[in-house]
């Protein structure tokens, strides 16, 4: 997934900000991978969101464009084995010399919908982190079909970021302990 953000800084200047994540899957995206016993299939669409412009004093937070669906396919599972999906980031938001930390994105969820898991699955709301893994979507057992967890993704606006090219890569983990 890749974070697009393009905010006008104060006064009259028309330049423009953009903030940009690049999501990578340990698990090649809609492709299966293997852990132990167990297969993920993991997709993610779509692969890019963006922010729009807004002024931070009437606008303190800024939606992205689209949301995101996490899905996932598990098989190979015990009735009793837990599997989990994280994300980190690599770093904060950085253009250059300037960053924006990376705890300014965060994001709400619904579901799991779509795909039915064979025993209880939760997804989960939460902020992007550069320090710790944040749990996205959990459960036990396998899934039937693809069940999905849906992000819908805002950043903190505020007026004292730089303006420039913001990246960061966040890496998502599927995993069965």
């Amino acid at each position: 997934m890749t974070l697009v953000q393009g905010r006008r800084p104060a006064a009259s200047t028309s330049a423009v900000s953009r903030h940009l994540i690049t999501m990578v899957a340990a698990c090649v995206l809609g492709a299966p991978c293997t852990a132990w016993a167990i297969t993920f299939q993991l997709t993610i669409a779509p692969s890019s969101i963006s922010f729009s412009d807004a002024n931070p004093t009437t606008t303190p937070t800024i939606a992205a464009n689209s949301t995101v669906a996490v899905a996932l396919r598990v098989s190979g599972a015990s009735s009793t084995q837990a599997w989990s999906v994280h994300a980190q980031a690599a770093g904060d938001l950085v253009s250059g010399g300037n960053s924006i930390g990376i705890s300014n994105v965060s994001w709400t969820v619904s579901g799991p919908s779509g795909g039915t898991c064979q025993r209880p699955c939760s997804c989960y709301a939460g902020t992007v982190s550069k320090v710790t893994s944040q749990v996205i979507f959990n459960g036990t057992s396998n899934t039937n079909n693809s069940p999905v967890c849906t992000q819908t993704y805002t950043l903190v606006n505020s007026w004292p970021y730089a303006v420039g090219s913001y990246s960061q890569t966040v890496t998502i983990t599927a995993t069965s302990p």
